[in-house]
């Protein structure tokens, strides 16, 4: 991504500012997405206590921050949520992400059977 950064340049007198461009690479957020249904099975306790810290653990400081947001309904109170959880993890970029979750991504993976019956949704996306 182009940014316009405006330097300031004094020229006889006169203020001139000048956008010069800059590259820069937006940071990168993975959510994760866990579908909801009649025969979901997902253990909060143990997501929230044991695969955020795995999570932690094999990760460390790539993770510039992260949520987890537990589904209370649909767009209507009325309807259930879409998603039982959803997380998100934010890297600083996507060379960030890719070397520290591509690295663990099959020791990640093979945690989810321990906490819910259902496949995740995933999207990485920049953050703008």
């Amino acid at each position: 991504m182009i940014i316009n950064k405006p330097s300031v340049v004094w020229a006889e007198g006169l203020l001139i500012i000048l956008k010069t461009k800059i590259k820069k690479e937006n940071m990168i957020k993975l959510a994760v997405m866990y579908p909801n249904s009649a025969d979901v099975k997902f253990d909060k306790d143990y997501y929230t206590n044991q695969h955020s810290q795995l999570l932690k653990n094999l990760l460390g400081d790539a993770i510039i921050s992260s949520d987890i947001n537990m589904g209370i309904s649909g767009a209507n109170p009325d309807q259930p949520a879409p998603y039982v959880v959803i997380a998100n993890l934010v890297f600083k970029s996507m060379a960030s992400f890719q070397q520290s979750f591509g690295a663990n991504a099959e020791k990640i993976l093979a945690g989810l059977q321990n906490f819910t019956n259902v496949k995740p949704d995933a999207q990485i996306s920049e953050v703008i």
